[in-house]
């Protein structure tokens, strides 16, 4: 296991050494009886969530995902676990089927609003087969996502990680060197490779740039992804697929006014 690797995962065991939680007979059941401390109705700037990711804060989806990912290795063994990148978010899912039941729900900011919240780069933890969203909880049903990608434990949630270190670099050349090595870790993660497109455009590598974004829209044609497309390689198709899906009025919330 890899040193960076080994470092994340020790992190999560340690967060959960005071933590109280109950066993249950299986995974799934210990995991849906945590009350994780998942904010609600709490605005989070992105320093502040790339903070708690870094300490692996339960607030964040990613220590969430560690901390179960600790609990379950801790008190089970022989469990096959993988960390599933969500790539088709459910919920997001469920509002765009009822946007198009109801067309009037374009002219609602605030609808808008929550499913490019859901849209979020967002992951869950998979036991033998079987996804674990902490969210579940909240929703109090079971969040299925539509199409995830089963990648490694560890080395997808330590990609993660680095994601929120490269962020810190203000330089395009050491950003983009943390996003390398993160991809050498865990390859095929689309949040590495969305966020690899901000230092590859500064830097003026625009082959590279548009291979990623190219290679981002066949796996998670979400609605920043694909107005992020359009804008940097004038695709006409991601343009009217965002307005077909989405609306034109999504385009204000995704540029934040």
């Amino acid at each position: 296991m890899p040193d960076k690797v080994s470092y994340v995962r020790d992190l999560a065991i340690k967060m959960i050494e005071n933590g109280a939680y109950s066993i249950s007979a299986d995974p799934i059941s210990t995991l849906s009886g945590i009350n994780f401390d998942i904010p609600v109705g709490t605005y989070f700037s992105q320093s502040d969530i790339r903070e708690m990711n870094l300490g692996l804060d339960e607030r964040s989806c990613l220590g969430r995902l560690a901390k179960a990912a600790a609990i379950v290795e801790r008190n089970y063994s022989g469990v096959e676990l993988k960390f599933g990148e969500v790539w088709q978010d459910m919920l997001a899912t469920i509002l765009l089927d009822r946007m198009r039941e109801n067309p009037g729900l374009k002219n609602d900011p605030s609808y808008l609003e929550e499913i490019l919240l859901y849209e979020e780069p967002h992951a869950v933890i998979v036991v033998h087969g079987k996804q674990y969203d902490p969210l579940s909880k909240q929703a109090g049903f079971e969040i299925a996502h539509p199409r995830i990608e089963n990648l490694p434990l560890w080395e997808g949630i330590t990609a993660s990680y680095m994601v929120s270190e490269s962020q810190l670099q203000e330089n395009p050349a050491e950003r983009l060197k943390i996003l390398e090595e993160a991809e050498k870790i865990c390859p095929g993660t689309t949040l590495v490779r969305e966020n690899m497109i901000n230092p590859l455009v500064r830097l003026g590598r625009n082959d590279e740039m548009v291979e990623n974004l190219n290679w981002v829209i066949e796996r998670r044609p979400c609605a920043r992804n694909l107005y992020a497309h359009y804008v940097l390689t004038e695709n006409e198709e991601s343009n009217q697929r965002l307005i077909k899906t989405y609306s034109e009025k999504i385009i204000s919330h995704i540029l934040g006014g």
